[in-house]
């Protein structure tokens, strides 16, 4: 929730869905796979914002050709995605809303289905599941919950959720997923929840901005469910091991645990989360060793990059999280990360996830 900003309810609610999409210089073939396979939809109770996040001249030619009364486009100045989605939200009329990525596509009768549940299902928010496409299959996602239970009702419920959503379905039982419950989308959100709670994405965290965003929509809830509707494909770019090259990820991330810090804080989760915080860091010291410190785009020399990291391992919650016993941290990939982290062995590690990354990928094709 932001501080000084605040949804307006308009009186009346015209539709009863409407898709966020936010958009920046999204290849076009992607973007016209997203944007046919939600419009293939003969139902007219639900609209599409697209919210162009000041993208060129030459993507946003595609934006106006689209001529189905269905899709409204909105402009943003560059400030970022979370800054679209939240315009998005307050620009919505409708009941529930959902989100989109403009690079990702859905099921046939995608409106149509989570409009049903809707009516049907008396949820602030109904988590719905997917798909992941990657090197040219497709692979069923999966999530801990259960469908016919209210998860909201129940503390214990509650946090499971939130455990699962912040440590990318390492909790409370792990399970593989392509996108987890912190994700933005696989969900059907009741609009009047964002309103009232005054619940956004917050633009001044540039990193997992999505994961707070779930943990504050997760607490806020009454009654949560799920429905085991297989509806969503997720896209994933796996043309480099090890990520694109991300200059100042390491103070993204420090931002991100620090507002999970106080959300943790002001909810009196700190011990009930811990676990989740600290599985979480481990797998983003991770991230940032690849992404940032030790990227072949990094043009810093060797002493420099070790020094960083060995200054990275021994701060908060990434310190923790490689020292931490939990369940998960007994597997042997863990053990191995933990191994060669404290014996300053990065390199190493980098090497050894380049060529799992390529037996994976070459596995995939068999």
């Amino acid at each position: 929730m932001l501080k000084n900003e605040k949804l307006s309810m308009s009186k009346e609610i015209e539709m009863k869905l409407s898709i966020v999409i936010p958009y920046y210089c999204t290849d076009n073939n992607y973007f016209n796979h997203c944007i046919n396979s939600l419009l293939n939809d003969n139902s007219e109770e639900f609209e599409v914002l697209i919210v162009d996040d000041g993208s060129p001249d030459e993507y946003q030619k595609v934006l106006k050709q689209i001529s189905d009364n269905r899709v409204r486009v909105l402009y943003a100045n560059h400030e970022g995605v979370s800054n679209a989605r939240n315009m998005g939200i307050k620009s919505a009329k409708g009941k529930w809303i959902t989100f989109v990525d403009s690079d990702d596509f859905v099921e046939p009768s995608f409106a149509t289905q989570l409009i049903n549940c809707g009516e049907m299902i008396d949820a602030d928010i109904l988590f719905f599941n997917g798909y992941a496409e990657k090197d040219g299959k497709t692979y069923k996602n999966s999530f801990f919950l259960k469908e016919e239970k209210d998860y909201g009702q129940n503390i214990d419920d509650k946090l499971d959720v939130m455990k699962s959503a912040l440590s990318l379905g390492r909790l409370p039982n792990p399970y593989k997923c392509a996108f987890s419950l912190g994700s933005p989308y696989g969900k059907l959100i009741k609009r009047d929840l964002l309103v009232n709670k005054d619940i956004l994405f917050d633009y001044s965290i540039k990193f997992a901005e999505d994961t707070l965003f779930s943990l504050n929509l997760i607490n806020s809830a009454n009654h949560i469910y799920y429905k085991d509707l297989y509806l969503y494909h997720y896209y994933i770019n796996n043309n480099s091991a090890t990520g694109k090259c991300r200059i100042g990820l390491e103070q993204d991330m420090d931002d991100f645990f620090k507002a999970v810090n106080e959300f943790m804080t002001k909810n009196g989760y700190q011990d009930a989360l811990r676990e989740a915080v600290e599985l979480r860091a481990f797998l983003e010291v991770q991230r940032c060793i690849r992404q940032e410190i030790y990227h072949k785009e990094n043009t810093n020399d060797k002493n420099n990059k070790l020094a960083r990291a060995k200054c990275l391992i021994n701060k908060e919650p990434y310190k923790s999280g490689l020292n931490s016993n939990w369940p998960y941290m007994q597997n042997t990939s863990c053990k191995v990360v933990v191994e060669l982290f404290k014996n300053n062995k990065f390199k190493l590690y980098m090497n050894m996830y380049k060529r799992l990354a390529m037996i994976k990928k070459i596995a995939h094709k068999l």
